[in-house]
């Protein structure tokens, strides 16, 4: 078949691409960590599997844990550990509605119970490291991380912006949109420069070698 599958709007679990948006930047936006700030990179805690063997969580990948830890570093080496005392330190419903009705993921669940399991994304798995029920496009991460590069201010995402008919007129224009203030231009700028920590020195080194 052709075209079956667009990539751009098909749900994907989006994991440590989430961090800075629902973490990181809300947290620095608000003052209560700083570029500098130090965590300790070690387990929350260990929980008993069926075979009585304690097993740290959240797990970094690769699997090592640094110890002490700026904020800085934490981000550009996404570490999980740090990700969830961070969001021990924030509001989840503050975390929820910033992601549901600010950046429009629409995706997001409080609560679903299909088979009689109950799913919500009002938890540290979904908010702090990315694992949400039904995850999210491609298109609304790029959409919500214009945010940084336009200094902290957001809108949605066009494909076109005029369509005109076969006589050149003017017949839809997309050129005007709502914008919302999210981030304070100073927190978009401190994001940007962690973010490139990500390619310099991080996770994707690689894609700059």
């Amino acid at each position: 078949a052709n075209r079956i599958m667009n990539f751009a709007l098909t749900n994907e679990t989006p994991g440590s691409v989430l961090k800075p948006l629902a973490i990181y930047a809300p947290l620095i936006d608000e003052g209560k960590i700083t570029w500098s700030t130090v965590f300790d990179d070690t387990p929350v805690y260990f929980y008993e599997n069926s075979k009585g063997v304690l097993t740290p969580y959240p797990k970094n990948y690769p699997d090592v844990y640094s110890g002490l830890t700026t904020v800085s570093d934490a981000l550009a080496f996404s570490k999980n550990t740090v990700a969830v005392k961070l969001y021990k330190m924030s509001d989840k419903n503050k975390i929820f509605r910033l992601l549901k009705n600010s950046f429009k993921f629409d995706c997001l669940v409080e609560e679903e119970t299909v088979n009689g399991k109950v799913y919500s994304d009002l938890s540290e798995a979904p908010l702090a490291l990315g694992q949400l029920t039904h995850g999210v496009s491609l298109r609304k991460l790029t959409e919500a991380y214009t945010v940084f590069p336009r200094d902290g201010v957001f809108s949605e995402g066009k494909s076109y912006i005029y369509v005109y008919d076969a006589e050149g007129n003017l017949v839809i224009d997309k050129s005007k949109s709502d914008e919302e203030r999210i981030f304070k231009s100073k927190t978009a700028e401190i994001m940007n420069k962690l973010l490139s920590r990500v390619t310099e020195i991080g996770t994707a080194k690689i894609i700059t070698l």
